[in-house]
Protein backbone atom coordinates (compact mmCIF):
# COMPACT_ATOMS: atom_id res chain seq x y z
CA UNK A 1 0.00 0.00 0.00
CA UNK A 2 2.80 2.35 0.92
CA UNK A 3 4.32 1.73 -2.67
CA UNK A 4 1.12 2.45 -4.57
CA UNK A 5 0.24 5.73 -2.48
CA UNK A 6 3.89 7.09 -3.42
CA UNK A 7 3.51 6.14 -6.76
CA UNK A 8 -0.37 8.02 -7.13
CA UNK A 9 1.03 10.74 -4.84
CA UNK A 10 -1.75 10.12 -2.68
CA UNK A 11 -2.72 9.16 0.89
CA UNK A 12 -2.13 5.41 2.15
CA UNK A 13 -5.97 5.67 4.07
CA UNK A 14 -7.04 6.25 0.33
CA UNK A 15 -5.34 3.26 -0.65
CA UNK A 16 -6.44 1.37 2.00
CA UNK A 17 -10.28 1.95 1.12
CA UNK A 18 -9.49 1.03 -2.56
CA UNK A 19 -8.21 -2.06 -1.26
CA UNK A 20 -11.13 -2.69 0.78
CA UNK A 21 -13.82 -2.38 -1.96
CA UNK A 22 -12.29 -4.64 -4.17
CA UNK A 23 -12.06 -6.82 -1.29
CA UNK A 24 -15.78 -6.26 -0.97
CA UNK A 25 -16.61 -6.94 -4.46
CA UNK A 26 -14.28 -10.27 -4.78
CA UNK A 27 -12.37 -8.95 -7.11
CA UNK A 28 -9.05 -9.24 -4.37
CA UNK A 29 -8.04 -12.14 -2.02
CA UNK A 30 -6.04 -10.94 1.13
CA UNK A 31 -4.01 -13.21 3.08
CA UNK A 32 -2.83 -12.51 6.10
CA UNK A 33 1.08 -11.43 6.68
CA UNK A 34 1.39 -11.71 2.68
CA UNK A 35 -0.89 -8.96 0.65
CA UNK A 36 -3.38 -9.66 -1.69
CA UNK A 37 -3.67 -11.59 -4.36
CA UNK A 38 -5.79 -11.65 -7.42
CA UNK A 39 -9.15 -13.50 -7.32
CA UNK A 40 -10.66 -16.14 -9.37
CA UNK A 41 -13.06 -14.28 -11.43
CA UNK A 42 -14.04 -17.75 -13.46
CA UNK A 43 -17.75 -17.98 -11.02
CA UNK A 44 -17.66 -14.51 -11.13
CA UNK A 45 -21.71 -13.41 -11.25
CA UNK A 46 -22.52 -16.72 -8.96
CA UNK A 47 -22.98 -16.16 -5.17
CA UNK A 48 -20.35 -17.89 -3.14
CA UNK A 49 -21.71 -19.08 -0.37
CA UNK A 50 -19.86 -21.20 2.76
CA UNK A 51 -21.59 -23.47 4.47
CA UNK A 52 -20.23 -24.50 7.92
CA UNK A 53 -22.18 -27.63 9.29
CA UNK A 54 -21.36 -28.97 13.06
CA UNK A 55 -21.09 -32.57 11.70
CA UNK A 56 -21.82 -34.79 8.85
CA UNK A 57 -25.22 -36.88 9.30
CA UNK A 58 -28.40 -38.56 7.62
CA UNK A 59 -29.76 -35.48 8.66
CA UNK A 60 -27.52 -32.96 7.86
CA UNK A 61 -27.28 -34.66 4.66
CA UNK A 62 -30.99 -34.13 4.00
CA UNK A 63 -30.63 -30.45 4.70
CA UNK A 64 -27.72 -29.91 2.63
CA UNK A 65 -29.31 -31.91 -0.20
CA UNK A 66 -32.46 -29.41 0.14
CA UNK A 67 -30.96 -26.21 0.21
CA UNK A 68 -28.45 -27.49 -2.95
CA UNK A 69 -31.49 -28.33 -4.43
CA UNK A 70 -33.14 -24.53 -3.97
CA UNK A 71 -29.85 -23.27 -4.72
CA UNK A 72 -29.61 -24.74 -7.93
CA UNK A 73 -27.05 -23.24 -10.19
CA UNK A 74 -27.16 -19.99 -8.56
CA UNK A 75 -24.50 -19.83 -6.35
CA UNK A 76 -21.05 -22.08 -5.86
CA UNK A 77 -21.28 -23.44 -2.58
CA UNK A 78 -18.54 -24.95 -0.75
CA UNK A 79 -19.06 -26.84 2.75
CA UNK A 80 -17.21 -27.42 5.89
CA UNK A 81 -17.41 -29.57 9.08
CA UNK A 82 -16.84 -27.71 12.22
CA UNK A 83 -17.55 -30.86 14.50
CA UNK A 84 -18.76 -28.65 17.47
CA UNK A 85 -15.45 -27.18 18.04
CA UNK A 86 -15.24 -23.37 18.26
CA UNK A 87 -11.49 -23.51 17.56
CA UNK A 88 -12.49 -25.11 14.21
CA UNK A 89 -14.77 -22.45 13.48
CA UNK A 90 -12.32 -19.67 14.59
CA UNK A 91 -9.99 -21.29 11.69
CA UNK A 92 -12.66 -21.46 9.06
CA UNK A 93 -13.05 -17.76 9.81
CA UNK A 94 -9.21 -16.80 10.04
CA UNK A 95 -9.00 -18.11 6.99
CA UNK A 96 -11.98 -17.27 4.17
CA UNK A 97 -14.03 -14.46 6.28
CA UNK A 98 -13.51 -11.93 3.11
CA UNK A 99 -13.99 -14.94 0.81
CA UNK A 100 -17.21 -15.66 0.30
CA UNK A 101 -20.60 -13.59 -0.58
CA UNK A 102 -22.95 -15.83 2.65
CA UNK A 103 -22.08 -18.18 5.31
CA UNK A 104 -24.28 -20.26 6.36
CA UNK A 105 -23.43 -21.93 9.86
CA UNK A 106 -25.15 -24.24 12.13
CA UNK A 107 -24.38 -22.84 15.46
CA UNK A 108 -24.39 -26.29 17.63
CA UNK A 109 -21.92 -25.69 20.16
CA UNK A 110 -21.77 -26.64 23.97
CA UNK A 111 -23.97 -24.82 25.64
CA UNK A 112 -22.01 -23.46 28.50
CA UNK A 113 -22.07 -19.63 29.12
CA UNK A 114 -18.46 -19.55 28.16
CA UNK A 115 -19.13 -21.62 24.83
CA UNK A 116 -22.07 -19.55 23.86
CA UNK A 117 -19.91 -15.96 24.64
CA UNK A 118 -17.41 -17.21 22.41
CA UNK A 119 -19.75 -18.55 19.80
CA UNK A 120 -21.40 -15.02 19.84
CA UNK A 121 -18.10 -13.02 19.46
CA UNK A 122 -16.78 -15.30 16.37
CA UNK A 123 -19.94 -15.12 14.21
CA UNK A 124 -19.79 -11.23 14.88
CA UNK A 125 -16.79 -11.29 12.56
CA UNK A 126 -19.45 -12.07 9.96
CA UNK A 127 -21.38 -9.14 8.07
CA UNK A 128 -25.02 -9.69 9.53
CA UNK A 129 -25.77 -9.17 5.61
CA UNK A 130 -24.05 -12.16 4.94
CA UNK A 131 -25.00 -14.07 7.99
CA UNK A 132 -27.34 -16.62 8.06
CA UNK A 133 -27.92 -19.36 11.06
CA UNK A 134 -29.36 -23.03 10.19
CA UNK A 135 -30.83 -25.39 12.41
CA UNK A 136 -30.47 -23.29 15.78
CA UNK A 137 -30.90 -19.61 16.95
CA UNK A 138 -28.22 -18.58 18.84
CA UNK A 139 -29.64 -17.14 21.54
CA UNK A 140 -29.28 -13.20 22.38
CA UNK A 141 -27.37 -12.62 18.79
CA UNK A 142 -28.11 -9.08 17.88
CA UNK A 143 -28.62 -7.53 14.57
CA UNK A 144 -30.76 -8.34 11.26
CA UNK A 145 -29.53 -11.70 9.85
CA UNK A 146 -31.11 -14.69 8.18
CA UNK A 147 -32.05 -17.39 10.45
CA UNK A 148 -33.97 -20.97 9.27
CA UNK A 149 -33.85 -22.62 12.81
CA UNK A 150 -35.64 -25.22 15.04
CA UNK A 151 -37.21 -24.42 18.22
CA UNK A 152 -36.64 -27.43 20.10
CA UNK A 153 -38.77 -27.59 23.36
CA UNK A 154 -41.85 -26.06 21.50
CA UNK A 155 -41.33 -28.10 18.42
CA UNK A 156 -41.58 -31.21 20.10
CA UNK A 157 -44.91 -30.30 22.16
CA UNK A 158 -46.01 -29.14 18.50
CA UNK A 159 -45.26 -32.42 17.15
CA UNK A 160 -47.07 -34.32 20.27
CA UNK A 161 -49.95 -32.24 19.89
CA UNK A 162 -50.84 -33.26 16.02
CA UNK A 163 -50.37 -36.74 17.42
CA UNK A 164 -52.53 -36.28 20.74
CA UNK A 165 -55.61 -38.27 19.28
CA UNK A 166 -53.69 -41.30 18.80
CA UNK A 167 -51.46 -41.02 21.89
CA UNK A 168 -54.45 -41.20 24.09
CA UNK A 169 -55.27 -44.56 22.19
CA UNK A 170 -51.64 -45.98 23.84
CA UNK A 171 -50.76 -47.17 27.03
CA UNK A 172 -48.25 -44.41 27.29
CA UNK A 173 -44.98 -42.91 25.96
CA UNK A 174 -41.52 -43.50 26.48
CA UNK A 175 -39.16 -40.95 25.45
CA UNK A 176 -35.29 -42.43 24.53
CA UNK A 177 -33.12 -39.31 24.56
CA UNK A 178 -29.30 -40.55 24.29
CA UNK A 179 -26.86 -38.84 27.00
CA UNK A 180 -24.86 -36.93 24.42
CA UNK A 181 -28.07 -35.50 23.25
CA UNK A 182 -26.82 -31.69 23.08
CA UNK A 183 -30.76 -30.45 23.36
CA UNK A 184 -32.02 -33.18 25.28
CA UNK A 185 -33.06 -31.08 28.40
CA UNK A 186 -35.13 -28.60 26.07
CA UNK A 187 -36.97 -31.60 24.48
CA UNK A 188 -37.95 -33.00 27.81
CA UNK A 189 -39.07 -29.96 29.39
CA UNK A 190 -41.76 -29.65 25.94
CA UNK A 191 -42.30 -33.16 26.17
CA UNK A 192 -42.92 -32.30 30.38
CA UNK A 193 -45.31 -29.99 29.15
CA UNK A 194 -47.29 -31.78 26.91
CA UNK A 195 -48.01 -34.54 28.74
CA UNK A 196 -49.02 -32.70 31.81
CA UNK A 197 -51.48 -30.80 30.27
CA UNK A 198 -52.88 -33.61 28.30
CA UNK A 199 -52.54 -36.27 31.06
CA UNK A 200 -50.45 -38.80 28.93
CA UNK A 201 -48.26 -41.43 30.99
CA UNK A 202 -44.94 -40.89 30.11
CA UNK A 203 -41.35 -43.03 30.70
CA UNK A 204 -38.17 -41.16 29.95
CA UNK A 205 -35.26 -43.76 29.37
CA UNK A 206 -31.20 -43.10 28.24
CA UNK A 207 -31.77 -46.44 26.22
CA UNK A 208 -33.63 -49.15 24.60
CA UNK A 209 -35.83 -50.92 27.19
CA UNK A 210 -35.42 -54.83 27.33
CA UNK A 211 -39.26 -55.02 27.33
CA UNK A 212 -41.94 -54.10 25.03
CA UNK A 213 -45.39 -53.75 25.51
CA UNK A 214 -48.85 -53.58 23.51
CA UNK A 215 -49.27 -49.93 22.85
CA UNK A 216 -46.09 -48.70 24.05
CA UNK A 217 -45.09 -45.28 21.97
CA UNK A 218 -41.34 -44.43 21.86
CA UNK A 219 -39.67 -41.04 21.22
CA UNK A 220 -36.06 -40.89 20.15
CA UNK A 221 -33.55 -38.75 19.89
CA UNK A 222 -30.67 -40.07 18.68
CA UNK A 223 -27.26 -38.71 19.34
CA UNK A 224 -26.08 -38.55 15.57
CA UNK A 225 -28.38 -35.93 15.02
CA UNK A 226 -29.83 -33.19 17.05
CA UNK A 227 -33.03 -33.03 15.89
CA UNK A 228 -34.56 -35.29 13.06
CA UNK A 229 -36.72 -34.60 10.32
CA UNK A 230 -40.38 -35.50 10.08
CA UNK A 231 -41.23 -39.17 10.36
CA UNK A 232 -44.54 -40.45 10.16
CA UNK A 233 -45.18 -44.11 11.01
CA UNK A 234 -48.73 -46.30 10.81
CA UNK A 235 -50.71 -45.00 13.14
CA UNK A 236 -49.28 -42.01 14.71
CA UNK A 237 -47.63 -38.15 13.33
CA UNK A 238 -44.02 -37.31 14.59
CA UNK A 239 -45.30 -33.45 13.92
CA UNK A 240 -44.27 -31.25 11.28
CA UNK A 241 -40.62 -30.65 9.80
CA UNK A 242 -38.53 -28.78 12.90
CA UNK A 243 -40.08 -31.10 15.39
CA UNK A 244 -37.44 -33.30 17.39
CA UNK A 245 -38.35 -36.87 17.67
CA UNK A 246 -38.94 -40.30 15.58
CA UNK A 247 -42.02 -42.29 16.67
CA UNK A 248 -42.36 -45.79 16.50
CA UNK A 249 -45.43 -47.92 17.37
CA UNK A 250 -45.26 -51.37 19.13
CA UNK A 251 -47.55 -53.77 17.54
Amino acid sequence: MNELAAELDISRETVKKAYGILVEKGLIIPKHGKGFYAADLQAAGHPQVLVIIDKFSVYKQILFNSFAQAVGDKAEVTIVNHNQSLDLLEYYLNNYLDHFDYYVVTPHFPLDDASQARARKQLSRIPNRKLIMLDRLLPNYPGNFGAVYQDFENDIYSGLLQGLESLRLKNRLRVITLPSSLYGQKIHKGIQRFVSEHQVPVEFLTSAPEEIHPGDTFSWTPAWCHSPTRFKQPGFLSGKMSSSFLTMNSR
